[in-house]
């Protein structure tokens, strides 16, 4: 676990398979869900742990970040008209295939006119490998500061 810009950044491997969201914080988070390649099945179960979990802001980077996207406002419009549980606040949704420069923006700039935000939680939706990837991206944003 990391601190910048008074945030706690946290990478949690979203394989469907391990216990992840047992480490989501009960406050007010940003959900920074970054996927190269996933099933519809795999994101579906993401976000809906996610926004039952009180995450503030749904920010999607990667190859599938518009259809993750998409899915988040299509799942958060569904709980609003069926009236289904969502988090205390709104929530907003954003998208960008660029890692860094998504990552750079939610920790040092995203916030909430409802809520503070200091924590700032990456769901890793890819393999391993990509672990790396992640973790370079927080290690560059630290070294720019």
């Amino acid at each position: 676990m990391l601190r910048l810009n008074d945030r706690v950044i946290k990478v949690l491997n979203c394989q469907l398979d391990n216990d992840w969201q047992r480490e989501l914080p009960s406050g007010s988070w940003v959900g920074f869900i970054y996927s190269e390649s996933s099933s519809k099945t795999e994101i579906d179960k993401v976000l809906n742990i996610i926004l039952d979990s009180n995450v503030t802001y749904v920010c999607c980077a990667g190859a599938m970040s518009e259809l993750i996207h998409d899915m988040c406002d299509e799942e958060i419009a569904f709980r609003d008209v069926k009236n289904l549980p969502l988090p205390r606040h709104e929530v907003m949704t954003t998208f960008n295939r660029d890692l860094n420069e998504h990552l750079w923006f939610f920790i040092y700039v995203a916030s909430s006119d409802e809520v503070i935000i200091d924590t700032v939680i990456i769901l890793n939706m890819t393999n391993d490998e990509n672990n790396k990837i992640v973790n370079q991206a927080i290690l560059k944003i630290k070294n720019e500061k």
